[in-house]
């Protein structure tokens, strides 16, 4: 039986892949594209920044694309070679394939994708629900993984149930009355930005996407042991889905080689404020030796 479309409409998935392409545009940076075939489908790669630098595997976040990941991360590209990738059954270029998010089909999309790419391995830059796909790679691949870095990540704490329901009441209320003020008060509960672009993004995902809520799962207990990798944890204080007072604790639990974590004070999204110091740490990550000490 073939899959569900992500999209509710023909309509709406053509809207959303020009929204790709003008928020990507915006950036004004050369860019190639590159589509890869996996087991799960074909896949969609930008390959972007300094082509004499760290290579840098990027991974977005969950319902979202890779133009909104790099217009919150221009900094990396500038110091790095950067493959952003579109994951399978989001919305971006990838093909619309929804995988589960309870095993490790995830861990073996993205081995393919870094297999047909050469990189034989690979530092990975990663938020939300792509920092839990890194986390699959790890577990299934862990010599792929040269440094790990993750913020606000999914895939090491399980998501507060009764903090998913304040998510609730103001979809319920967007859903009825698609405003552009009651899109700026449900995701008032995970982010501050708001600018143009980015209330574009949302207001096409919501009304024309079929929106996957499940996150990758926790890793479990031993998952990870065979993880040699350097690995930086970032979590948000106020994160309404991961909340750095479950996840910096789990994480020191899992990671064989936890080098850095850090509780920053922010919303599930990093303000403007505190990418620039996201971006500053990982830098120093990925080029030097970095550790709390």
């Amino acid at each position: 039986m073939a899959q569900k479309s992500i999209y509710r409409s023909s309509e709406g998935k053509k809207i959303l892949l020009n929204l790709y392409d003008k928020h990507l545009s915006y950036l004004k940076e050369p860019f190639e594209d590159i589509y890869i075939n996996t087991r799960y489908g074909e896949t969609h790669v930008v390959n972007l920044g300094r082509k004499d630098s760290i290579p840098l595997v990027c991974l977005h976040g969950g319902n979202s694309n890779t133009p909104d990941m790099l217009t919150s991360n221009v900094p990396m590209i500038k110091k790095f070679n950067l493959f952003a990738i579109d994951t399978l059954g989001h919305p971006g270029k990838s093909d619309e394939t929804s995988l589960s998010s309870n095993d490790l089909s995830y861990g073996y999309w993205l081995l393919d994708v870094l297999e047909e790419l050469q990189l034989k391995k690979v530092n990975i830059y990663s938020g939300s629900f792509g920092a839990g796909i890194a986390i699959r790679l790890a577990t299934i691949a862990p010599e792929k993984i040269d440094k790990l870095s993750l913020f606000v990540p999914s895939g090491i704490a399980s998501e507060s149930m009764k903090d998913k329901v304040k998510l609730l009441i103001p979809y319920i209320r967007y859903k009825v009355r698609p405003t552009h003020q009651n899109l700026r008060k449900l995701c008032s509960t995970l982010m501050t930005r708001f600018d143009k672009p980015r209330m574009e993004l949302l207001d096409a995902i919501f009304r024309y996407m079929n929106i996957n809520p499940k996150m990758p799962r926790p890793a479990y207990d031993g998952e990870l042991d065979d993880l040699k990798a350097p690995t930086l944890v970032m979590a948000a204080k106020n994160d309404i889905l991961f909340p750095a007072s479950r996840v910096i604790p789990r994480a020191k639990e899992i990671f064989p080689n936890l080098v850095y974590t850090e509780i920053i004070e922010s919303l599930h999204e990093p303000t403007e404020k505190m990418y620039h110091h996201i971006h500053k740490i990982a830098s120093d990550f990925f080029v030097n030796n970095l550790s709390d000490t």
